[in-house]
């Protein structure tokens, strides 16, 4: 084992503008008696020199191509934070996207190769288990002392939707579908769950859709609007395109939030509604519409339901989603690769 120094010298490269979900890690290493400095990875050139620092974290972003030759130099303890990005699979069918496509294409092959020559040389920590899987695809162990998943962190407000005053109780259903509009998000199959539930339910149905949508996927947001039209359920939706974080109200206005099982990314916004307090509906993608629909009724009628998916929400949140769970996993990445790699 290597001697370290009192207080080890720690630096965070990062390719966004410094904000709160940076800030956290210099903090929480200033709180353990380490000393952290957050870098911009534009700002360094490829005769940048790192090694005064005993470890860099760097968390995978656009800027990968300006940072690799830097990191290749670096003979130091290294962490790696990957937070894949959306899947190409949702982009390459629409001809607008060629260009986003072709950009991310190679930046991805080039971390790929990177990842694949550089597996043993880093603790790598992953955003979500999708990103993980990536990670060991591309070469890297899957032992604990390799690998980890560590959840971006986010603002969150416990029991806000729980404790706040509910209006009484009408035969209008308020649905919250909110995070990315990609093909993945499977909005298409929610939207026939929906006309489904309809079709037996002797309430009305209002969907609420709060929603971003990437560079150049405009088209993807028209198709589920003339989707919607097809089924004739478009007088009963409401669509904005979000800024991030959603706000409150959007969560305190609904009713149930409804998502797909599908999409193992992470989803600031399911954590969010988890977190309050708001019951989250999944649909499987195996599941049929009419299925769904049925499930849906039951579930929306059943109070012991609803609690119960609250109870698993706040059971996900206490395991994996708070502030000092995440800063536990960093703090244990940053011990192993300073005592032991």
């Amino acid at each position: 084992m290597t001697n370290l120094p009192a207080q080890p010298r720690i630096a965070i490269i990062v390719d966004e503008a410094v904000a709160d979900a940076n800030l956290w890690m210099a903090q929480a290493l200033c709180n353990v008696g380490c000393l952290a400095d957050t870098l911009h990875a534009h700002e360094l050139t490829a005769h940048s020199v790192l090694e005064p620092y005993d470890l860099v974290i760097y968390r995978y972003g656009s800027g990968f191509s300006c940072i690799a030759p830097i990191l290749d130099q670096y003979d130091g303890r290294l962490i790696i934070y990957y937070c894949a990005s959306t899947a190409l699979a949702n982009l390459r069918p629409y001809s607008q996207a060629v260009t986003l496509v072709r950009q991310r294409e190679l930046a991805r092959q080039q971390f790929c190769e990177w990842v694949q020559g550089n597996a043993q040389r880093a603790f790598w920590l992953a955003d979500s288990a999708q990103s993980a899987a990536d990670l060991v695809a591309w070469g890297v162990g899957k032992a604990a002392h390799c690998l980890s998943i560590m959840p971006p962190r986010i603002k969150l407000e416990p029991g806000l939707y729980a404790s706040h005053a509910r209006p009484s109780v009408s035969n209008t259903l308020n649905i919250l579908l909110a995070g990315r509009f990609v093909a993945e998000s499977e909005h298409i199959q929610i939207l026939e769950t929906l006309l489904h539930y309809q079709q037996i339910s002797a309430g009305k149905v209002e969907l609420h859709i709060a929603g971003y949508a990437e560079p150049l996927l405009e088209a993807y947001m028209q198709e589920v609007d003339q989707y919607a039209r097809r089924l004739g359920i478009i007088p009963h939706i409401h669509s904005c395109t979000a800024a991030l974080p959603l706000t409150n109200k959007l969560f305190l206005q609904a009713d149930i939030m409804m998502k797909t099982a599908t999409n193992t990314f992470f989803s600031a916004e399911a954590i969010q509604a988890q977190a309050m307090g708001l019951a989250i509906f999944e649909v499987s993608q195996t599941e049929q519409a009419t299925e769904a629909a049925k499930r849906l009724s039951q579930t929306v009628l059943n109070p012991d339901a609803l609690e119960q998916l609250v109870l698993t929400g706040y059971r996900n949140i206490s395991q994996q989603h708070t502030a000092l769970a995440i800063e536990q996993r960093l703090l244990g990445a940053v011990a192993h690769s300073l005592l032991y790699r």
